[in-house]
C-alpha cells in the first residue's frame, strides 16, 4: 500500500450521529463528510475514555501531515475486536474519517481503519453497529453472567434529551451543552466523572451481573461503574451523602428484578449527554430475562423534577455474551479532556 493524497467525499447523511456526535459536538466535527486517504501509523495511544491514532500521509501539495484520529474508548472497542495490539507504529493503513470543521486542524473521528491485510478495525461503536448485527452467543439461565447493551437503544437517551419534557433549568441546561460541550461543568466525563443510571446502562460495554447473598453487583466497563443493588429488605436511608450512582435497593416481581434508586448526587451529566441530573431524581428499573434466556430486557423510569417536567420512560436490550472480554481500563483524566 502506497501514501496518497487525501481524498474527501461529502455525504448527505451519516450514522455517527447520536452519540459520536453528541460526544463530541457536531460543532467541532462534521458529521457531513468523511475523509479517506492511506498512510503510516505513527503513534497508537491505547488510552481510555477514547483511543487515539497518528497516522502520517501526504497533502495535495506533498507535504507531510499527521493526522489524529480519535476512537471510541477501550471498553467500547474491545467488543468490536480492538486490542492493545491491534496497530502497531509503522505500519501501512487506510483511514475513513469525519474530519474537524476547522481545515486547519488534522483531526477527525474515526469510522474505519484497514490494515495493510484488509483487516477492518471500526474505530466508532455506534458506526460498527449499524453495520453488523450483533447477537446474543448463548443461553442464560439467570440474570447473572456477561452482558452487551445494544448501541442503537442508546440513541434514545443521546437524541431523547431533545424531545424530553424539560422545566425551565432542564432547557437552559441543553442550551449550555449545545453552546459549549466541552466544558467540565456541563461535561463532567472529561474528568473522568462517570454519568449515572439510566444513562450508565445503556454504553455497549462488556459489563458483568454478579450475584451475592443479599445483593445484586453491576459491574459496568465503562469507567470502572459499580452499582451495588440490596436485596435484604432495607430501605433507603434518610441521611447519607449522595452518590453519582446513588442508593439502590431491590426486590422480585416474579422473575423480574426490580430496582429503585434514589439519593443521587447532582452533577452536570447525570441524566443524558448535556442533562445534569438533581438531587430528587428517582429511577427505577426492571430487568427480566427473555423466554429463550439469550436476552435481557431493561425498563426505566426516570424522574427529576429539577430539569424534567415528567416522567421518562425508556426500553432496550442487552444480548448475553459471555464469550466477551469486558475491556477494563482506567479513566485517564489527561486523555479525557483531549476529545
Amino acid at each position: 500500500m502506497r501514501i496518497r493524497t487525501l481524498v474527501i467525499h461529502l455525504g448527505t447523511s451519516l450514522c455517527l450521529t447520536s452519540h459520536a456526535f453528541a460526544h463530541h459536538s457536531g460543532a467541532m466535527f462534521d458529521p457531513q463528510k468523511i475523509v479517506t486517504f492511506e498512510g503510516v501509523v505513527s503513534r497508537y495511544e491505547w488510552r481510555n475514555p477514547h483511543v487515539f491514532i497518528g497516522v502520517g500521509t501526504t497533502d495535495a501539495s506533498g507535504a507531510t501531515v499527521e493526522w489524529e484520529i480519535e476512537a471510541d474508548g477501550i471498553p467500547l472497542l474491545a467488543p468490536l475486536g480492538w486490542t492493545a495490539d491491534s496497530l502497531r507504529v509503522g505500519e501501512r493503513v487506510s483511514v475513513s474519517a469525519s474530519p474537524a470543521r476547522d481545515p486547519a486542524r488534522k483531526a477527525a473521528i474515526g469510522r474505519d481503519i484497514v490494515r495493510e491485510d484488509g483487516t477492518t478495525l471500526m474505530a466508532n461503536a455506534e458506526f460498527a453497529r449499524e453495520r453488523v448485527s450483533i447477537e446474543s452467543t448463548g443461553v442464560a439461565s439467570s440474570l447473572a453472567g456477561r452482558w452487551l447493551p445494544r448501541w442503537r437503544d442508546m440513541a434514545f437517551v443521546s437524541r431523547g434529551r431533545l424531545t424530553w419534557p424539560l422545566t425551565e433549568r432542564g432547557r437552559e441546561a441543553a442550551a449550555r451543552y449545545e453552546n459549549d460541550p466541552f466544558d467540565s461543568a456541563t461535561n463532567p466525563q472529561m474528568q473522568c466523572i462517570p454519568t449515572a443510571a439510566p444513562l450508565i446502562m445503556m454504553y455497549p460495554t462488556v459489563d458483568t451481573i454478579d450475584f451475592g447473598d443479599d445483593t445484586i453487583v453491576f459491574n459496568i466497563a465503562w469507567m470502572h461503574v459499580q452499582r451495588t443493588v440490596y436485596l435484604d429488605g432495607r430501605g433507603h436511608p434518610e441521611s447519607a451523602a449522595p452518590s453519582i450512582q446513588g442508593h439502590s435497593i431491590g426486590h422480585w416481581e416474579g422473575d423480574t428484578l426490580v430496582v429503585d434508586t434514589t439519593n443521587f448526587l447532582e452533577t452536570g451529566m447525570g441524566n443524558s449527554f448535556g442533562m445534569p441530573s438533581g438531587a430528587q431524581k428517582h429511577v427505577v428499573e426492571r430487568f427480566a430475562l427473555s423466554a429463550d434466556g439469550t436476552k435481557l430486557n431493561y425498563e426505566f423510569v426516570l424522574e427529576d423534577p429539577t430539569y424534567l417536567a415528567a416522567p421518562v420512560t425508556g426500553s432496550y436490550v442487552w444480548d448475553y455474551r459471555p464469550d466477551l472480554e469486558r475491556g477494563d481500563s482506567e479513566c485517564d483524566v489527561e486523555t479525557a479532556g483531549r476529545y
